[in-house]
């Protein structure tokens, strides 16, 4: 039997071993880790479904569900490589809580069925509403993608934005995999494109994809619960837009108590800007003096001529 040798010492990779790295080295090692993390690119993950993930069902109203995946609180923590998920549904600058299913996404998929008319989403031999048919769908910070999966099923092609690369591709693919498999073989093929980094770097991937201003609609839930996020958020939704008929939905809590945000001070972020309208078309009481809201921005009707 041998025995076993002494762990070497840990030391970064500059010069001979033993060198010690200097300040800027090391900062240099943080920043382009950083920089990596936050740099939209486009993932092509694969599109065959893992006979391992879990699925559950997600009802949207008497007559549909949507199939999605469970990973648990482990195994997040291995994708990411953090083991503070196993105790956090967040990690600021690193997970942005994507395995979760959030109760404001499935609001948001609901009010998009119900507006829509969906409620044979899946079992319709031909596509349900034409509305929808051939349109350009975003889902900015999807996680696991339930509102974009309703337009997609429909007969939209969607783009599905997370800031975590390994949710695009372990759980937000393999929901849009389970549920298309699921279509009849008649109705018509959909699209779908998974970009994944920071919202902030997003509006250059667009423009050299030429997508900048292309989006019929933009859909997105339970991200506006920072108020630093916002404009960024925001900032994205304006660029990525399609004038002058292009609408976003936006799915939050009133307040979220602890970082600040929700609809009550994204609306007033709104207002002041005045690019959009807002409306609200969706309350949901809680009962514990806070609401969940569905927003709708869309571009004033006056501005309509300028664009015909």
């Amino acid at each position: 039997m041998q025995t076993p040798t002494a762990e070497a010492p840990f030391h970064f990779n500059f010069g001979a071993p033993g060198d010690l790295p200097s300040a800027t080295q090391v900062d240099a090692v943080a920043a382009d880790q950083l920089s990596e993390l936050l740099s939209s690119v486009e993932i092509r993950p694969p599109y065959q479904l893992s006979p391992s993930l879990q699925l559950d069902q997600v009802a949207l109203t008497d007559a549909l569900y949507l199939l999605k995946g469970r990973v648990s609180s482990a195994a997040a923590a291995f994708l990411v490589k953090d083991a503070n998920l196993q105790s956090s549904d967040l990690e600021p600058g690193k997970y942005e809580g994507g395995f979760k299913l959030w109760e404001c996404a499935v609001d948001l998929a609901q009010h998009l069925c119900k507006e829509y008319n969906l409620d044979r989403l899946i079992s319709s031999k031909t596509d349900p509403n034409h509305d929808l048919v051939g349109k350009r769908v975003l889902e900015l910070g999807c996680g696991q993608g339930l509102p974009g999966i309703v337009p997609l099923l429909a007969g939209a092609d969607v783009h599905f934005q997370d800031f975590n690369h390994e949710v695009l591709t372990s759980l937000t693919s393999q929901n849009v995999t389970a549920n298309r498999q699921r279509l009849p073989k008649s109705r018509r093929p959909v699209s779908a494109r998974y970009f994944g980094g920071d919202w902030g770097t997003l509006g250059s991937l667009m423009a050299s994809e030429n997508l900048g201003g292309s989006y019929d609609m933009i859909l997105s839930a339970e991200t506006i619960y920072n108020l630093e996020s916002q404009q960024q958020l925001f900032d994205c939704i304006k660029q990525a837009i399609k004038p002058p008929t292009g609408v976003a939905y936006i799915a939050a809590k009133t307040y979220y108590f602890g970082v600040g945000g929700g609809t009550t001070s994204f609306k007033k972020m709104l207002k002041r800007d005045g690019m959009l309208e807002v409306h609200t078309v969706a309350t949901f009481d809680e009962g514990d003096g806070n609401k969940r809201e569905i927003l709708k921005l869309k571009f004033p009707d006056h501005i309509i001529p300028y664009f015909l």
